[in-house]
This record gives structure tokens, sequence and C-alpha cells, in this order.
């Protein structure tokens, strides 16, 4: 197909579009480019034409190849990504925590096969490392583009043999199911539908359309909207990244505004038109010849920066970009075009690769086995996987897996999950034994592993149900990122597990304060926190089933929210450590009193939970104040994350294993008085 010096000029908007996004610059208090990350619905309708156009163009001259086309895939994508993950290892080792660096790990392996975007999925915003911390976060993109190479030249293989006048057709109809797919799963599953390729691929087959409607050189040439229709496509480009903010107004079919505007652009653009003269000049084409480079480099600059807690203004955050687009000058001139060069051998290409990944897999392989090289520090800051549960007299045993997130998930010893799951976990004491059920969502998951060997001393059982970010409160669900259910159906489930067992002593905790802050807000927000359909606020449903409950001759114990920290505890104390030249470093006091904060500050955050708690009055009805194991201690009118040797949090919110046998001896030892 003919080079369209255009193309490479829209590439340009695009990448500046996502780089600017991503660098956060602030004007007049608030932030610009929030709508820049349509910069990768523009990339994703520019590759569904160029690959539909190649593929097209080689079927007509009956020279279509398979190992040619992912020939040459792999020489534009493999060498310089390989080169931006080997050469970022370093700032990675120095710089990352022992979980993130995990985490840092498994997204460059699986970015390796196209599948990081699986893996981001996957992980559920509740527990993760915030996204700008995350150096390749960005590959999910590449994942998507990814699948859809390997899927997409045998698809229209066989639709160009047995139905080749449909094409357009089919592209249009599985383009519009994506579409809808998209715009359903938008409120139930954002996560599914920002990274998978089902909800984008009517992006790719935006382009691919074009492409198919083009053969022949049809392009259109109409002198009107030749004139108008670039122009205004690239006005409903740029409309989109100045007036998107992404996260309050959006909605998902908003989307079709820059990727309409991305078609009529290449449609209708042609010499002699402003807009595509603009875009076909030397600067932009050249900005637009490095983007796949710029790209690459953007993210983890930016990320590893952030990471290092490096306070940035906007001339700062500039200056990285430069260093960004000066690594992908070197990359493309250096890296880039030659591997691309079909007179570099295959065979020496392939040999390089070999090398680079079986470096970059070691590396991430290692990351993994050793929990993310925790040795680089004498600070320890990952928890050990407990022994498993011995208890003779279970007649269903259990274990406990240790999983790089800061909980822990029990299963069956048959390997069956029941941490937000309809299987639920029992550790019997004996069968006379009282049952004690805890209830709630990951806080209290984190806690389970510690608290049965306590009630098991005092001849309690233990039930456990809980899930990621579900607090206890039958008729409500959770609208919003996960990867466990919080579904009417899974609070009902547990009401009925609690029936089944007549006289159980209840506990109930969790983030209760961070619910109860959301419980106003839209189902259209990225955390909506829980909802009820029924329309009555979470706080009157909370004092209506806990008064069920004790009705039914229950005993409630309320866990009140614990001190959160203001910071990931494992990072700060990672940090911390790097930046001094004496071990141990939990030995000084000034690392306790950098993680604290003022008592006052956790009873103002905690007042709406204590509130509440205030509203029922009933003898068996009583609540924990859990701040008395973390404020008023070390520090006077303070509360502490560590105790000068071990710390308390695994992050900002979750116990790690100190701070779980805390409170698993406070509420062992409060049932013992019952």
């Amino acid at each position: 197909m003919k080079y369209r010096l255009e193309i490479d000029g829209l590439r340009a908007i695009s990448v500046l579009a996502i780089v600017f996004y991503h660098a956060e610059f602030v004007s007049s208090g608030s932030k610009t480019f929030q709508g820049g990350y349509i910069g990768v619905d523009i990339f994703f309708v520019i590759s569904g034409y160029l690959i539909t156009s190649i593929i097209l163009n080689d079927l007509r001259n009956r020279k279509f190849s398979f190992v040619k086309f992912y020939e040459r895939r792999v020489r534009r994508l493999f060498p310089v990504l390989l080169i931006v993950m080997l050469v970022s290892i370093p700032f990675a080792w120095m710089s990352l925590h022992p979980k993130a660096m995990m985490e840092y790990s498994k997204s460059i392996l699986l970015a390796l096969f196209f599948s990081s975007n699986f893996w981001f999925y996957s992980q559920d915003s509740y527990f993760a490392e915030l996204n700008e911390l995350k150096p390749f976060l960005h590959t999910w993109s590449l994942s998507v583009e990814g699948q859809f190479y390997i899927l997409f030249p045998i698809l229209l293989l066989l639709l160009y043999k047995l139905c080749k006048k449909h094409i357009v057709s089919v592209f249009l109809i599985s383009g519009l199911l994506s579409l809808m797919f998209a715009k359903y799963l938008h409120l139930n599953s954002p996560e599914f539908t920002y990274f998978l390729l089902p909800t984008r691929v009517w992006e790719l087959l935006a382009g691919a359309i074009l492409a198919k409607m083009e053969e022949g050189n049809n392009r259109a040439g109409h002198p009107v909207m030749g004139k108008f229709a670039p122009p205004f496509g690239v006005c409903l480009i740029f409309y989109a990244i100045i007036f998107f903010d992404g996260q309050k107004s959006y909605s998902y079919l908003m989307t079709l505004i820059p990727v309409f505007g991305a078609m009529l652009f290449i449609w209708f653009a042609k010499k002699g038109e402003l807009v595509t003269d603009i875009l076909s000049s030397k600067v932009l084409v050249g900005i637009g010849l490095i983007s796949y480079s710029f790209y690459l480099w953007h993210f983890p600059v930016l990320a590893l920066l952030k990471i290092k807690g490096i306070t940035a203004s906007d001339y700062d955050k500039m200056g990285w970009l430069v260093l960004a687009f000066f690594l992908s000058f070197l990359t493309y001139k250096f890296i880039e075009k030659p591997s691309r060069n079909s007179s570099f051998s295959l065979r020496s290409l392939l040999l390089l690769l070999s090398m680079g990944l079986i470096l970059m897999g070691g590396f991430a392989l290692g990351a993994i086995y050793t929990s993310g090289y925790s040795s680089r520090t004498q600070v320890m800051v990952v928890d050990k996987t407990p022994q498993p549960f011995v208890v003779d007299k279970t007649p269903q045993p259990f274990v406990v897996d240790k999983i790089p997130q800061p909980y822990f998930i029990n299963k069956t010893i048959a390997g069956e999950p029941c941490y937000g799951n309809t299987k639920f976990c029992e550790f019997n004491s004996s069968e006379d034994s009282r049952d004690v059920m805890l209830i709630g969502d990951s806080i209290l998951e984190s806690i389970a592993p510690y608290l049965y060997p306590e009630l098991n001393k005092i001849g309690f059982n233990l039930v456990t149900l809980n899930s990621s970010g579900c607090y206890f409160m039958p008729g409500f669900y959770r609208v919003g990122p996960g990867y466990y259910p919080c579904t009417i159906e899974y609070q009902n489930l547990r009401l009925e597990e609690i029936y089944r067992r007549p006289g159980a002593i209840i506990i109930i905790g969790g983030m209760l304060d961070n619910y109860l802050e959301n419980e106003t807000v839209e189902k259209t927000s990225k955390w909506s926190g829980l909802i009820s359909d029924a329309g009555y606020s979470y706080s009157d449903a909370y004092v209506s089933n806990i008064n069920k409950l004790l009705e039914k001759g229950y005993v409630v114990v309320q866990l009140a929210p614990h001190p959160r920290a203001k910071m990931d505890v494992s990072k700060a104390v990672f940090d911390y450590a790097n930046r001094q030249d004496y071990p141990p470093i939990l030995a000084k006091l000034d690392l306790i009193q950098l993680l604290s904060y003022k008592t006052e500050t956790y009873f103002k955050n905690a007042k709406q939970s204590f509130g509440l708690f205030e509203k029922i009055k009933h003898e068996n009805y009583s609540v924990i104040s859990l701040h008395t194991l973390f404020c008023n201690t070390l520090l006077q009118d303070h509360c502490v994350f560590n105790d000068g040797k071990e710390i308390y949090l695994i992050d900002a919110s979750h116990p790690a294993k100190k701070g779980a046998q805390m409170i698993s001896s406070l509420i062992a030892s409060t049932l013992q008085k019952m």
C-alpha cells in the first residue's frame, strides 16, 4: 500500500495526547489533557486500518504469507520492547519494594507473551499498586494489539476466500456487537471493558472497515467532504483530548467521538488540504515515526521517577519527557529501524531476541521465586507464609496459600478457594465447640489465618465468609473494580450460612468508614462502594440487619475500623531503608514517627462508624475498638504502624502478620470473657 505521511502525523497527535495525559500537567489548579487517554483508541483505529490494508494488498496480489506477516510484527514490536525492559531493570531494582517488584516482574513477563492485559485486568484495584506506579502498565494496549494480530489474519483470510463481498458487513456487525458489549460491561466490569480485546476490537475493526472500503484504491474524493471532513475529524479528536475527563461524566459511548474523528480524517485526507498538510509536516511525521518507541519509554520513565518519591513541577515533568523522547530517538535509529530492515537476517534477529527473552524471563522468574528479591534490604516487609493449620479433629482439613496481595486466600485441601466463593472456610476445634463467624472484606481475610489458632486455644470453631470489598450487608452489592464477587446473591448466601448455625457469634468488620463515605455516590463512579436498588441508606440497613440477627439470638461483635496509614507501609519502609547506611532500620524511633498520624485524625475519619454503632442498643451487641492496639501506645496522641521491629500493615490498609496477630489476640480475649 502507498505510504501516507498524514497517518504518521495522526500517530504523533495520539502519542503526544497519551504522554501529556500521563505526565499530569497542571493549569490553574487542575490537570490538563485529561482526555489524552483516547490516544490509545486512535492508535487502535490506525492499527486496524494499516494491518487490514497490508493483508488485503497481499491477498489481492496472491503473496500473503503468515510467516512473513508475523515476522514483520516480531521485527516491529519485540526489539524495542526488550531494550526498554532491560534498561528498566536496574532502576526497578533500586526503586521497587518487594511487592511492587513482583507485580513489575509479572507484568513484563506476560507482556512478552501479549497477555499483560489479562494480568492488569485481574489485579483488583482494591489491593494493587497505584496504576501510575506500575512501570509497564501501558503494555496492556500492546497485548490487545498482539492478540488482534494473532487472530485477525486467520479470520480475514477465511472471509476473503468464503465471503469476500460481505467482509465489510461482517466487520460492521462484529464491531457493533463489541461496542454494545463494551457499553453493557462499562458499569458492571469497567476493568474488562478497558483492558480486554472483546470490548476493544470495535475500534480496530473501525479501521479495518476503512481499509476494506478503500481496496482497489477507491478512497472517497468528494470535493466538499474532502475539504471539511479532515479538519472536522481532527477537531473531534482534540475535543476529546481537552474536554473528556475520564472520571466524572464519562460514558463509554463517548469514545465514538474521537474514533469517528479518526475515521473521517483517514478516509478523506488528501494533499493540498490544510490540516492534512499540517499533519504531513516533517516535525509531526518525525514524531509519528518514533511514536512506538516514545510510547514504550515515557511510562516507565514517569513511573520510576514517581516511585522514587520525586515531587515534580511541570518543568520537571517536561524534562523527563524530553529524556524519554531522546531515548525514543536513539532506540528508533539504532534498534527499531535496523531490526525492521529485511537486510538484517531473521536468524540473527531471533538469536538476539532469544538472549533478551532469557535475560528478562530469568530476572522476572527470579523476582517471583524470591518474593520480589526481598533480600535487597535488611528490612523484611513481605510476610512469610504461615504454617498450614494442623487440626487433628478437623473432618475437612484446610491449607493456607500466600499470594502476592496483602491477604491470604483460604483453600480446601483439594485446592478449592473459599475466599470470595460460594464455599466458605470452616476450621473446627471440636464438634461441640461454639461457632464464630468472621464476615467481611479482605481486611478480615488478612486476619483469618492468625485468628484460628487463637480461637482454637479457647475452644471455638471459626467460619470465614469474606470477599473483596464486600462488607456484610444483605440487600447491598458493589459496582466497580473487583476480582471477587459482591452481589446480592453472595450476600444472601452469607445470610443462609448464618441461619444454618443458630447461636453463633458473628464478627463483622472491614473498611466500614470507606463504605459509609461512598454510600451516596453514583453507580457510574470508578469506586461506588456498596449500593442497594431498594433505595434505603447503608446506615439504616446496617441497623435493621444487625437488629434482626440479635432478635434471632445471635451474638454480634462489631470490629471498629482500624487506623489506616496515609501511605503504603511496606513501600515506605523499603524506601526509608534504601536511603540509610545503617541497619537495622526499624530500630530507629524516627521511622515509627514517620509512619504515624495524630489520634484525632483517626477519630475524625471513623466518626460516622462510631455514630452508627451507637444506634444499636442490645446486650448481645458489642464493639471492639481496634484503635487501642495502634493509637496512644508507642507515641502519645499518635497512631503508629510499626513497633520498631515489625510493621503492622502490609500496605496502607491490610494487616500484616504482626498487625493480624495483635487484632486476633484482642478478639480472642474479648470472646473468652463472654
